[in-house]
């Protein structure tokens, strides 16, 4: 009975993350079905899921990945799974980069995920191989990384309402 505790809070940690995760499912699914490839099984994927769940690496709380092999490549299929990918997403992600050379195609939305985290989305695709990533990391971290003002995530995040000014005391004359 006892061994059962440990394998139950493993499942229960992993339902809340089963919850958010349909955007992800259904740009999978778009990549399945505009480049005919099927998701190749990662081994212990789960546990690598559960250890950054836990650790939280870099900012990082939850990490989904889809990795697709023997892609056959055509201009026309891009142009699909482009716009596949477009519908399949409601619309509170962003594009925050599209880039596209030499039979390769990336593509990365963001959209916020509570008071401090980003969620972001990541397709990337070149003549052999795809893979669609998804990750919820701490904003001001990634913002930090990319060598933005730190207040340039708590905008994103909290969008047109966050406000840099910081209201004086009336006691305290100004700086």
């Amino acid at each position: 009975m006892r061994a059962l505790v440990p394998i139950a809070g493993l499942v229960a940690l992993s339902f809340p993350a089963a919850a958010g995760d349909r955007d992800f499912n259904a740009v999978v699914r778009s990549v399945e079905r505009n480049l005919h490839v099927h998701r190749t099984h990662i081994p212990l994927f789960g546990l690598a899921k559960f250890l950054v769940r836990v650790s939280q690496p870099a900012g990082a709380r939850q990490l989904d990945m889809a990795i697709f092999e023997d892609v056959r490549l055509e201009e026309h299929s891009i142009q699909r799974l482009d716009t596949a990918i477009r519908s399949a997403i409601d619309g509170h992600w962003t594009p925050m980069i599209r880039a596209r050379e030499r039979g390769e195609w990336t593509v990365i939305y963001a959209r916020p995920d509570g008071a401090k985290h980003l969620r972001m989305l990541i397709a990337s695709v070149d003549s052999h191989d795809a893979v669609v990533v998804q990750l919820e990391v701490n904003a001001e971290q990634v913002f930090s990384d990319l060598g933005a003002n730190p207040h340039c995530a708590k905008r994103y995040v909290h969008g047109a309402n966050y406000s840099t000014s910081r209201s004086r005391s009336p006691h305290r004359p100004p700086a």
